[in-house]
């Protein structure tokens, strides 16, 4: 992150899979760095398919986070899986990235 904004980066972005471990030590050191941090994590789908997302906003986190909870609380212990049907309801404020190879 230090060398993105050496480089003059504007923002640069966070994905952790299936929860949101490392946002918080990335949102501060990007405030520190005067860098955009972007929170996003990729979400395993019920299908096993992987789906990106990256929160716009305060209500593209929030949803982030009720998708992770509710991906957790519906698989197993460590198998989290999304059903689309809860992807569809809260997705205001998601912005939603394709190219897994699955």
């Amino acid at each position: 992150m230090v060398r993105a904004g050496e480089l003059g980066y504007r923002a640069l972005a966070v994905t952790d899979h299936d929860n949101l471990c490392g946002a918080m030590c990335f949102a501060q050191l990007a405030a520190s760095l005067e860098v955009k941090g972007i929170i996003g994590a990729e979400i395993t789908l019920e299908d096993d398919f992987h789906l990106t997302l990256l929160a716009e906003d305060r209500k593209g986190y929030s949803n982030l986070s009720r998708l992770i909870t509710a991906a957790h609380a519906s698989g197993e212990r460590n198998d989290p899986q999304l059903s689309q049907d809860l992807l569809s309801a809260h997705s205001e404020g998601l912005i939603a990235l394709s190219g897994c190879t699955r």
